[in-house]
């Protein structure tokens, strides 16, 4: 029937000029088979700046099926897309944040399905950028982003010991180019760090946090080699933060759509900008192991958080869409 959307929206197609079907995500339906609402992410095949661009919805599947799901975003070379909408448990083994693109996988797991630690029901609002987000209390609450476990328990506790939680191909791979980003909204800002983002250890890695009214996102590698980009922030607010790494390049600092700062060789502190593999565990929301900080805040050849597993860094406030892309997204795209 043409009136009919599916119980789970299941009808629904998106076309560019009512006939060619185009590639979409239903990240949430509500409603019945004749009537509700749709959260969809829609790959539109152009946008123009200065005209207005169409496309149309249809429903009671009247066309037939275009690329959902991960086909989209795997065809789009994303290891992660996560929208955080997905409502968190108790479990610490469950993996229950779903996540979109598959990303790295090796038949028996989804590499960007990942477990809350501290969360339950509550944690899961509906106030997010985007449909829902995970609300993080600033003292206990984190996501543990692995996707191996030694013991069946993503709880990112097992810093590089033979428990360690492990992203082979993913947080724990060299690479050349990656682009990580996600939202935000900070409930407070003061003087404690507040990890947004962080992967790897002391000796190679990644990061993206806050401390004070500003927002800093650090690469490095070895005892020395480091770099730090900063940007002011407010609290209260949804803002979107991007860290495109270039290796041996400029890498940059996004936030709210807008390149604020760059890191190139000359501006580490080290030989250069590049990325060697590395392990500990990863984590949004708290440092779950060990990672490094800005020397003023207390960052040193050892890091932070160095020498047992130890979860710092909590964040307080909310977030949504996580994603990672081993590329350098264009300024256009960002």
């Amino acid at each position: 029937s043409t009136t009919s959307v599916g119980s789970s929206g299941q009808g629904i197609r998106f076309t560019s000029d009512g006939s060619t079907l185009i590639d979409f995500e239903i990240e949430s339906y509500s409603g019945d088979s004749s009537a509700g609402s749709v959260t969809a992410w829609v790959n539109v095949p152009s946008l123009d700046g200065d005209d207005d661009t169409y496309i149309y919805i249809h429903y009671g599947e009247i066309l037939g099926a275009a690329n959902t799901g991960p086909d989209l975003w795997e065809r789009k070379n994303y290891l992660v897309v996560n929208h955080m909408s997905s409502t968190p448990d108790a479990d610490n083994v469950s993996r229950e944040i779903i996540g979109s693109s598959q990303g790295v996988t090796d038949g028996t797991y989804n590499s960007d399905n990942y477990s809350t630690v501290g969360m339950d029901s509550s944690n899961q609002i509906s106030g997010g950028k985007i449909n829902g987000a995970l609300q993080f209390d600033g003292s206990s609450e984190y996501v543990c982003i692995d996707h191996l476990s030694p013991n069946g328990n993503f709880n990112c506790t097992g810093g590089s010991s033979s428990d360690d939680e492990d992203s082979p191909g993913l947080f724990d791979a060299d690479f050349e180019n990656r682009t990580t980003s996600l939202w935000y909204k900070a409930d407070t800002l003061g003087d404690d760090i507040q990890m947004l983002f962080e992967e790897g250890g002391t000796g190679n890695g990644l990061n993206i946090y806050l401390k004070g009214s500003n927002l800093y996102a650090g690469t490095w590698h070895g005892t020395n080699n480091k770099g730090w980009m900063n940007t002011a922030t407010t609290a209260g607010v949804w803002h979107s933060v991007a860290l495109v790494f270039v290796d041996s390049g400029t890498s940059e600092l996004w936030h709210d759509g807008v390149k604020v700062a760059t890191q190139s060789d000359a501006t580490m502190t080290g030989s250069g900008n590049t990325m060697s593999a590395h392990s500990n565990d990863d984590c949004l929301g708290a440092n779950c192991s060990s990672t490094e900080v800005l020397d003023a805040h207390g960052g040193d050849a050892s890091g932070l958080g160095a020498g047992s597993p130890e979860a710092t860094g909590y964040f307080d406030g909310a977030m949504d869409e996580f994603r990672v892309v081993n590329t350098e997204l264009s300024d256009n795209y960002l």
